[in-house]
C-alpha cells in the first residue's frame, strides 16, 4: 500500500482537530486499512466464508472484557486516570468488533457493496448486541475505502476514513460509550450502559 501512496500515513490525520477525534481517526484509518489489504488478500485466495464458530470466537470475550473495565473503574472512579484507563480499556475490548468487522466485510464484498450476513450470524445474541445495530453503517462506510490494487487520492483515503470514523463512534455509541471533544474540558469519554452479555449464542 505504501509504494501506491495509501499506507497508514496517506490519510490526511492532521486535518482533524480535538484529541478525541483525532484518536477516532487513527482507528478508523487503520480499520480502513486492514480492510483493504483484507479485501485484496480474499481476492487472491480461494477461502471459505467465516462461520458462526469464526465470529464467536472474536467477539464472544467482548462482553467478559468490558465487564471487567467498567467493574474496574467503578471501584474507583475518582482516581487520577480513572476514565483514561477506561477508555483504554475499552478501546483494546471494541478491537474485537474491528477485526470482525474487516473479516465479514472483505470476505462478503462483492465488487463495491458489502454483502448481507448469513442468519446465523445476524441472529447470535452477541452479534446483536455488539455489531448488529450499526453493521449496515459499518458495511457502507467500510464500501468507500479505495481499492488497494489502485492509485490511490490522498482525499479520497480521508473522506473513507472519516465514513468510519463516524461509523466508529456509532458503534462505541450503541455498545455504550461516547468520546468527543468538549470545547472547555477537553476530550471527554462517558459509560452509558452496563449490560455487556458473553454468550457465545
Amino acid at each position: 500500500m505504501h509504494q501506491r501512496g495509501s499506507s497508514f500515513d496517506e490519510y490526511l490525520p492532521r486535518t482533524n482537530r480535538g484529541e478525541a477525534r483525532a484518536h477516532l481517526f487513527d482507528v478508523a484509518r487503520l480499520m480502513c486499512g486492514e480492510h483493504r489489504a483484507e479485501s485484496r488478500a480474499t481476492r487472491l485466495t480461494a477461502s471459505n466464508p467465516p462461520t458462526v464458530d469464526d465470529v464467536l470466537d472474536i467477539i464472544c470475550h467482548l462482553g467478559r472484557d468490558l465487564q471487567t473495565a467498567d467493574a474496574l473503574y467503578q471501584s474507583s472512579p475518582g482516581c487520577d486516570g480513572a476514565v483514561g484507563n477506561l477508555r483504554n480499556d475499552v478501546y483494546i475490548a471494541w478491537r474485537s468488533v474491528l477485526d470482525v468487522s474487516v473479516l465479514l466485510g472483505s470476505q462478503h464484498r462483492r465488487e463495491r457493496t458489502i454483502g448481507e450476513q448469513p442468519e446465523t450470524i445476524r441472529n447470535l445474541r452477541v452479534w446483536q448486541r455488539y455489531v448488529g445495530p450499526t453493521w449496515g453503517l459499518m458495511a457502507g462506510a467500510l464500501d468507500t475505502a479505495p481499492d488497494i490494487g489502485h492509485i490511490t487520492d490522498l482525499e479520497d483515503l480521508h473522506a473513507a476514513a472519516t465514513r468510519v470514523l463516524a461509523a466508529v463512534e456509532k458503534s462505541l455509541s450503541s455498545i455504550g460509550f461516547r468520546y468527543f471533544d468538549d470545547g472547555v474540558s477537553g476530550p471527554i469519554f462517558y459509560i452509558d450502559r452496563h449490560d455487556f452479555p458473553s454468550e457465545r449464542a
